[in-house]
């Protein structure tokens, strides 16, 4: 006990000076049973591998091109079956072509002319009843266009619509409703 205050009183005082004082010995334990035998640790639970980074999302115009290269490529799917059941009336050198007709969708040029050029998607569903409607086109045959024909054509009208929706077209000038 005494070696005891004579550590702690040599601690305190060079602790005064500034001094630092030696580490101090740890007396050995006094074993008073047998050690408990160790258990093996469980093996080391693998690092979860790091999901890998989501793509970076497209730039936009890379995302503009590639919607306008889609809906480029259902035109030319359904093109044929516009120039069979549209084509009459929505061309300049079709038969049955008004400046009336010419002036809702114009065929003539791509993207489209007309002032339903800024709905042209889901005018055409509308008139070829895609939608539910009753079909009020082609003029002379309301609802011939059916099948793989019609399919192309909504097809096309989809493509146009996610173009649409993506920004891809310029805004659109407000419908008149001479139809």
């Amino acid at each position: 006990m005494t070696e005891h205050l004579s550590l702690m009183f040599l601690t305190a005082v060079l602790a005064a000076c500034g001094a630092t004082p030696a580490p101090r010995p740890t007396p050995p334990a006094v074993a008073t049973s047998a050690p408990a035998p160790r258990e093996a640790a469980p093996p080391a639970e693998p690092a979860p591998l790091a999901e890998p980074a989501p793509p970076a999302p497209p730039a936009p115009a890379q995302l503009t091109a590639d919607l306008l290269a889609s809906e480029r490529t259902a035109w030319d799917t359904a093109k044929p079956v516009f120039d069979k059941a549209c084509a009459s009336c929505h061309t300049k050198a079709g038969k049955k072509a008004a400046k009336k007709k010419l002036a809702h969708f114009d065929m003539d040029s791509y993207p489209l002319g007309g002032h339903h050029a800024g709905t042209i998607g889901s005018t055409i569903r509308d008139v070829l009843g895609v939608t539910g409607k009753k079909p009020t086109m082609p003029y002379d045959k309301p609802g011939s266009v059916k099948g793989d024909d019609l399919a192309k054509i909504q097809a096309w009208t989809d493509a146009w619509e996610a173009a649409d929706k993506g920004g891809a077209h310029p805004p659109a000038a407000p419908d008149k409703d001479d139809d």
